[in-house]
């Protein structure tokens, strides 16, 4: 099995603002760029194999300063793109609870239960994940898989799930460890 490391892209605008990003693209602000500079800085001691990212901007910015520190390359795969919110991209959360109160509210409660408007359903997110972790993580050793916040939760996720079953790769898990690096979080994770 290999050493896994889930990178949160480094900040936006969006983020600062409070907006769901969903497919747009946005590159890192000011801030985001000294963030993945300093997560590349602390990565760039770890030996890192492979470098997988979402194409979107802030992905990819932060994908490309980790492995040019890593002297590598990022491989770019649309499955770890963002969920598709529809027309709820580009809006704060606020405006989508006022513009969208019963959709909004039902994905508040269980994100499952529904597809944003002119979106894609959390389910159809998960099914594009689960092939990439299965064609390309699973057969590697020392990889940084660099995604958005969603994807994120849905890879750690289906990590421990995939060996064996949950309760049993929980007890296997040897190293779990959160870091924080200003709004940087990155899940460093081993399994046996």
């Amino acid at each position: 099995m290999p050493k896994v490391i889930l990178v949160k892209q480094a900040q936006s605008d969006y983020d600062k603002e409070n907006r769901i990003q969903g497919l747009r693209e946005v590159p890192l602000n000011e801030a985001g760029k000294l963030e993945a500079k300093a997560l590349a800085k602390k990565l760039g001691k770890a030996e890192v194999a492979k470098i997988f990212s979402s194409p979107q901007a802030p992905s990819k910015e932060t994908a490309d300063t980790i492995a040019k520190t890593c002297s590598l390359s990022a491989a770019f795969d649309e499955r770890l793109c963002d969920m598709s919110l529809g027309r709820w991209d580009g809006l704060t959360e606020e405006e989508a609870r006022k513009g969208y109160p019963i959709f909004y509210a039902k994905w508040e409660r269980d994100p499952s239960s529904v597809v944003p408007p002119g979106g894609e359903g959390i389910f159809h997110v998960l099914e594009r994940v689960t092939r990439f972790w299965f064609e390309k993580v699973s057969r590697e050793k020392g990889v940084v898989v660099i995604v958005s916040s969603k994807i994120v939760g849905s890879l750690l996720r289906l990590y421990i799930q995939s060996c064996f079953n949950e309760a049993e790769a929980k007890q296997n898990i040897k190293k779990f460890r959160k870091i924080f690096s200003g709004s940087q979080n990155v899940e460093e994770f081993e399994v046996s």
